[in-house]
């Protein structure tokens, strides 16, 4: 019941119309995720509104609603503002329940999870992480807690677990030097975005992605200059050292695209992608987003950044 993250959002207002209170009760009530049966509804409707019903009303769900002689409606009237005050914890209890993985409420838990990530890829790196590799690294793990995030609210499931999963690789792939993978993972992110702005659930060329997306002619000459740049590196286009034995043999060096001054503007350019990507994404579904995180604009606003925060309000 993936409404519960707005339901919560709405009940959290200081003021929350009668005609809302009604209507989420009767989704909560005739959902068959949160009831599988009705006789399920009993132990809600006594705690919250003290109703009990006869054994033929609690056979059907239509009826759990009209009761006898309107009983819940009319209680509703009665006991609205104090209705509101148990309604709260219950549906945040219910809320809890139905993702109970990964709720985020805390940003000093998602810093130390980041520095701790941080600890053990300095240790496995094959270079030495200036402040700059740093800073990019924690801007990846940033967008892989976001994305884990919505996979596990339910936003976006079939290509937020992907985008996830190759931001983790992206960050292992720069830590080692690996220039192809690196590229390669970076690729499969920004078409994942892409897809993800398009609602799209089906395989598309990238060029169509491209053209759908709708960039204004600046961002998509970047999005298409970048993907064109790249595709060289991973068909292995190059004819002079196109064997087996010349990929084999560099396959454990650091790619001299890992260079200092290199990576720097590996950085840079990966960061400006996901800034275009990304902000096509944020103004489709900013009233998704926000209510995945229900209230909790402190953690959003962490892991997006000022500026993509921004594009929210």
């Amino acid at each position: 019941m993936n409404n519960l993250v707005i339901f919560r959002n709405e009940l959290k207002n200081k003021i929350v119309p009668k005609y809302k209170l009604i209507g989420i009760t009767c989704e909560v009530l005739l959902s068959r995720e949160l009831f599988k049966n009705n006789i399920d509804t009993v132990p809600f409707l006594e705690e919250i509104f003290s109703i009990k019903y006869k054994e033929y009303v609690k056979k059907t769900g239509q009826l759990l609603l009209l009761g006898q002689q309107g009983s819940l409606i009319t209680v509703m009237n009665q006991l609205y503002i104090n209705t509101r005050k148990i309604f709260i914890p219950l549906l945040m209890n219910i809320y809890a329940k139905r993702f109970p993985i990964m709720i985020l409420t805390n940003v000093e838990n998602i810093k130390k999870d980041i520095n701790e990530c941080l600890s053990i890829i300095q240790n496995y790196s094959k270079f030495e992480l200036q402040h700059s590799d740093v800073e990019f690294i924690r801007f990846a793990l940033k967008k892989a807690i976001l994305f884990k995030h919505f996979s596990l609210t339910n936003f976006k499931p079939n290509n937020s677990p992907i985008i996830n999963t190759e931001l983790l690789n992206l960050v292992k792939y720069f830590s080692l030097g690996d220039y192809k993978s690196f590229v390669l993972a970076e690729r499969t992110i920004v078409e994942c975005l892409m897809k993800l702005n398009l609602n799209d659930q089906f395989e598309d060329t990238t060029t169509n992605l491209i053209r759908d997306c709708n960039f204004n002619s600046d961002n998509k000459s970047i999005i298409t200059g970048f993907y064109k740049t790249n595709s060289k590196t991973i068909h292995h286009s190059d004819p002079d050292n196109d064997s087996v034995h010349y990929y084999v043999s560099n396959m454990y060096d650091i790619d001299t695209s890992f260079h200092l001054q290199n990576r720097k503007k590996l950085i840079k350019e990966f960061e400006r992608l996901i800034e275009i990507v990304l902000t096509e994404v944020l103004k489709s579904y900013s009233q998704e987003v926000r209510a995945s995180f229900g209230r909790d604009d402190y953690s959003l606003k962490y892991l997006l950044g000022n500026s993509e925060y921004k594009i929210l309000s």
